[in-house]
């Protein structure tokens, strides 16, 4: 997909393919963007939208895409390795993965 076109069109197959005519759409960071994108496009199959964040106004950049898989892979990392390699409180973290997922409990 090269077009924010491309990815309206994407998003509205993908609707029809499940079978829905209208929705409400909620989207964080690229995912905000795209239910933007697609009620900017096709405003009469779109009930609502929440975008949270909403990235993809520009192009994403290779430095951009390692640095979210590097951000990723440290949350389930133990306290004392975050307090070694990332900047925040890792006791927050740490809060954050648990309360997303509950068997993460630390």
């Amino acid at each position: 997909m090269e077009t924010d076109d491309d990815l309206a069109d994407w998003l509205t197959d993908l609707l029809a393919g499940l079978g829905h005519d209208e929705v409400h759409l909620v989207g964080l960071s690229r995912g905000g963007f795209l239910a933007l994108n697609l009620a900017l496009r096709t405003p009469a199959r779109i009930a609502s939208v929440v975008a949270v964040e909403p990235g993809g106004f520009r192009w994403i950049g290779t430095r951009f895409i390692l640095w979210s898989f590097l951000e990723i892979f440290r949350w389930p990392l133990p306290a004392p390795v975050l307090r070694l390699i990332a900047t925040g409180d890792p006791a927050i973290r740490s809060r954050i993965l648990a309360l997303t997922n509950p068997a993460n409990t630390p």
